[in-house]
């Protein structure tokens, strides 16, 4: 065996172990996959920048094509680097991946374990059969895979807003630094980078607020809201604050932006930006507070299946249920329920999911329509088609390749 080979054996070994350990614990725990691979590179420092990227995309490869593999998904080995069948059921992932394919570990597992082109399956077993379910009616099954699931089968592109008034020195250096960006055509101040990965977080852009990281998906939601200036605004789930930053920097010195979370540190988070940002028309309160004032407009974007992010996150696919699902709705109109009524006569009330399931959206802005008349439907245009709508927005993966939301935009008429 040649040096080359014994450094690729190696490796290969080493990222076995870790692959295995991390899959399985991960696909039996229902852990997220990031936040596993993010605590296990902090505690093993060894693993260098490309070592951490082969054992990632690895592992987000055998969670994207699992449909396609669990029927064959091998007793946890204990010792992988000696079994063919789990060393198999990883080169099947990253062949259907098109990924790392001249990579020298995965060359050596081919050159060892007499590896078989896999043959293409069913594009419908690459999401939970619950899921198609729900899709089928509204779509019909050429659709669901043209729409759904093939572009779920590739991770989509990092995209930031610019905010603030240092636009130009934002996309210098995100040039600079090779990021690719490229900005979008109708939304304004968004940005899509398709060059080399890289941790945003430490350019000096971000540091100092001139751009936040924030799908095109999620910025639509901006777009829908509009907010007028001197207008009051309540994001109920306010999260990060991506959305509530969004809101504020579009009024700008005027109006103000109430954020509120079941989580404190969240809320925490969203002050850190807005300083960040010298957005000073942010708040954050709780639950509690927001249920006592009136607003223009109310944003409810609820927690949910999160099926519109499955191409970040394809784990999710194989740990949601549609027990789940049903759970999350009840949820969600409760949320509806006890915020509805801060809604000022006139003012905007803004339901939104990252799911793509109708069971979350349109069944549950149907049911609170029809127990609160007062409030309707109010036509828009689709943000980025621009299309006009009557009032139900869904933003698919595709063709601007982002995440995937859902958005309905009533107006409160008394």
């Amino acid at each position: 065996m040649s040096e080359n080979e014994e450094r690729s054996a190696a490796s290969a070994r080493s990222y076995l172990n870790v692959i295995s350990d991390t899959f399985y614990y991960t696909y039996e725990c229902k852990q997220p996959l990031d936040n596993t691979l993010r605590n296990f590179f902090r505690e093993n420092k060894k693993y260098g920048s490309k070592d951490r990227r082969f054992i990632s995309d690895s592992l987000y490869a055998i969670f994207r094509w699992f449909g396609w593999l669990k029927e064959e998904l091998p007793e946890k080995p204990i010792f992988p680097e000696d079994c063919e069948f789990f060393c198999n059921f990883l080169l099947k992932a990253l062949e259907w991946d098109c990924c790392m394919e001249d990579h020298p570990v995965v060359l050596y597992l081919k050159k060892r374990y007499s590896f078989v082109n896999p043959d293409t399956e069913d594009l419908l077993q690459l999401v939970p059969e619950w899921l198609i379910e729900d899709l089928e009616e509204e779509f019909d099954e050429d659709d669901i895979e043209d729409e759904y699931i093939v572009p779920m089968q590739k991770r989509p592109p990092v995209w930031v807003r610019l905010q603030g008034k240092r636009h130009d020195e934002a996309i210098k250096e995100l040039t600079d630094r090779l990021a690719e960006p490229k900005e979008h055509e109708r939304i304004e101040n968004a940005v899509k980078l398709t060059g080399s990965r890289l941790n945003l977080v430490q350019f000096v852009g971000y540091r100092n607020g001139a751009f936040e990281i924030q799908d095109l998906a999620s910025q639509c939601l901006g777009v829908l809201c509009a907010p007028k200036e001197g207008e009051s605004w309540w994001d109920v789930c306010a999260g990060g604050g991506g959305k509530s930053l969004q809101l504020a920097d579009i009024l700008r010195k005027s109006g103000k932006v109430l954020s509120t979370d079941i989580r404190e540190w969240k809320l925490k988070e969203i002050l850190k930006r807005a300083s960040r940002a010298r957005l000073k028309n942010i708040q954050t309160s709780t639950l509690v507070e927001g249920r006592k004032q009136k607003f223009d407009g109310v944003l409810i974007d609820a927690p949910c299946s999160c099926t519109g992010v499955w191409r970040r996150n394809p784990e999710s696919r194989w740990m949601t249920s549609e027990e789940d699902v049903q759970e999350v709705a009840r949820t969600q109109r409760q949320i509806l329920e006890e915020s509805f009524h801060t809604v000022k006569p006139g003012g905007k009330l803004i339901y939104a999911t990252c799911s793509v399931t109708r069971t979350e959206n349109e069944l549950v802005v149907k049911d609170f329509l029809k127990d609160h008349p007062q409030f309707e439907l109010v036509p828009v245009r689709h943000p980025l088609t621009r299309e006009k709508t009557k009032g139900i927005v869904r933003i698919n993966f595709l063709p601007d390749d982002c995440d995937a939301m859902f958005a309905a935009v009533m107006v409160r008429s008394c």
